[in-house]
């Protein structure tokens, strides 16, 4: 990773040009564009001391994109956010999970930000994989009149350095990438309690909420746990937290499961009928793996806390058409099935039933389902997210 320059134009072209580089953009940039996101850039490092930085392949110094830190709008807060884009031709490769996980590493080394954050179109499941691989987590999600919904990641200073002493959030290696370039005290920062928000752990905020909901004093808590009323407080105050091994009975003492503890807030199902027509699927976008639940969920997978997908009325590309025959219906979808785009799954919803049909690269995007009380079709493009149509009964 090194500073770009105006000689980087016509290869940032080929990266920023792209409509599919830049798909979940409002658009791609023209010629002009580029030399002013370069520009822009520029600027970033001689006041900040840092900004996006070009992506280089080592053996050749060929520039195939840019990734670094910048100071972005983040839900209504000036935040550090962690970017990246790579040329199509060198995407799934690995390179911008390296470059990325190089400027956790670097600002955490040369910055004293407590934390970092990524975000993107809630539908950008590469870009949330990248966040994931740079050991970032989901934060949460709010709507946007750009992207619709806004996907966040962060990752904090304290979860970087636990993961640094297990040898696992940081690449090794990577600080040589970077140079070390001073940090300007006129950079904006967060403060004390925006850092203790931010930990991965358990946060003093979730406890007290959810201590308070119980009725519960910190001494009635700590007596149910075997702890002193000066640890519950440190917890509440981000002067500590609780040991790994007290999550269970803390949790237990607070009338939640452990995830939701972690998370910060507790689940309440209003869907007792179960009715699955109002069924929530999660998607990981790490391994891809698909959870359903019949109502309101907390669910984690590959250490992710996973939103549930929001189904959108299918478009002309996503069209699903529903055929029947005999007792069945046949859904099938006119979509490109490469591995870098792809539809991974057909559904079929009833009041009482939710079938899913896994499908893979390479074969028809077409499934059967059974004709009787089905409402609703769904399909899951990997690159668009959910789509659902309505049967015609």
């Amino acid at each position: 990773l090194r500073e770009m320059t105006p000689d980087d134009h016509r290869a940032l072209c080929r990266v920023l040009s792209d409509p599919d580089v830049m798909r979940h953009y409002p658009g791609p940039f023209d010629e002009r564009g580029v030399m002013r996101w370069i520009e822009r850039n520029m600027d970033r490092y001689r006041e900040c001391g840092f900004g996006l930085w070009a992506v280089c392949l080592k053996d050749t110094g060929e520039v195939i994109g840019d990734c670094g830190l910048t100071m972005q709008d983040i839900g209504g807060e000036t935040l550090p956010e962690v970017g990246y884009h790579i040329r199509r031709d060198c995407q799934r490769k690995g390179y911008a999970g390296e470059a990325a996980r190089a400027v956790v590493e670097w600002a955490f080394l040369n910055t004293d930000l407590p934390a970092l954050y990524s975000y993107c179109k809630h539908t950008n499941e590469p870009s949330i994989r990248t966040a994931a691989f740079a050991g970032m987590r989901f934060l949460f999600e709010y709507p946007d009149e750009v992207n619709g919904t806004t996907h966040v990641s962060a990752i904090s200073r304290e979860a970087w350095l636990n993961g640094r002493r297990g040898g696992a959030a940081a690449g090794k290696g990577t600080r040589s990438t970077l140079r070390r370039l001073p940090f300007p005290q006129t950079c904006a920062t967060l403060g004390t309690e925006e850092a203790i928000a931010m930990d991965n752990y358990v946060t003093g905020a979730a406890i007290r909420s959810l201590r308070e909901g119980r009725g519960l004093t910190q001494e009635a808590l700590a007596a149910r746990i075997h702890v002193s009323a000066k640890a519950v407080s440190k917890w509440e105050t981000g002067r500590g937290f609780p040991d790994v091994s007290l999550l269970e009975p803390l949790a237990a003492a607070l009338g939640v499961s452990v995830i939701e503890l972690m998370s910060g807030r507790a689940v309440m199902n209003c869907n007792r009928a179960a009715n699955m027509l109002r069924s929530r699927i999660y998607v990981c976008p790490a391994c891809g793996n698909v959870v359903v639940s019949a109502g309101e969920a907390l669910v984690s997978c590959c250490g992710i806390t996973l939103p549930p997908q929001e189904a959108e009325v299918a478009d002309e590309a996503h069209e699903i058409r529903a055929e029947a025959v005999e007792d069945e219906i046949c859904a099938s979808i006119g979509h490109p099935m490469t591995k870098e785009h792809h539809i991974s799954f057909l559904a079929a919803a009833t009041d009482r039933e939710l079938h899913l049909c896994k499908l893979y690269p390479e074969e028809d995007a077409r499934a059967r389902f059974k004709r009787g009380g089905v409402r609703y079709l769904y399909a899951y493009c990997n690159r668009h997210g959910l789509f659902r149509s309505s049967v015609r009964r």
